[in-house]
């Protein structure tokens, strides 16, 4: 074997040593969903509400969409907003709502890849835990700030 035949076999078990170290890529999703119940304020003329504040990334790159919806008893889920998020930095989207009936409300957020801005239909890349709150009692009967990492999302 001349030397420029090592230089090259070198170099191809070098490479072959890193793949074998390194594995293979993965993308990393987080998201979380948290349901407050709060008073309104003393004249405002509102009811009591709760405060629903969700956070997602995914590093994977690409148009994405973080939603927050709703489910009062056992209707469907409603979303109820939607807002885009910044690529790997994520987002934040909060919204106040009235209480919806009497009896538990869930919570949820959804971290939606967006094919492109011109409207590609949008892929689900990853549903959080649910947020608990029992407007019967008027009091959080939440779960703690729920949180989902999945380290391959498909």
């Amino acid at each position: 074997m001349n030397a420029a035949s090592r230089a090259i076999a070198a170099v191809a078990g070098a490479f072959a040593l890193i793949g074998a170290v390194a594995g293979p890529a993965a993308a990393k999703s987080n998201i979380t969903v948290s349901a407050v119940p709060v008073s309104a304020s003393a004249g405002s003329g509102g009811g009591d509400e709760i405060d629903v504040t969700a956070w997602g990334a995914d590093d994977a790159g690409g148009l994405q969409r973080l939603c927050v919806d709703r489910q009062i008893g056992t209707s469907a889920w409603d979303e109820l907003a939607c807002a885009p998020i910044s690529f790997a930095a994520g987002g934040t989207v909060h919204v106040e709502v009235p209480y919806g009936a009497p009896g538990p409300e869930r919570f949820r957020a959804r971290l939606v890849r967006v094919g492109s801005a011109s409207g590609d239909a949008p892929v689900l890349d990853l549903v959080s835990t649910t947020a608990l709150v029992n407007s019967d009692q008027n009091t959080a009967a939440r779960i703690f700030p729920q949180s989902c990492t999945v380290v391959i999302c498909v």
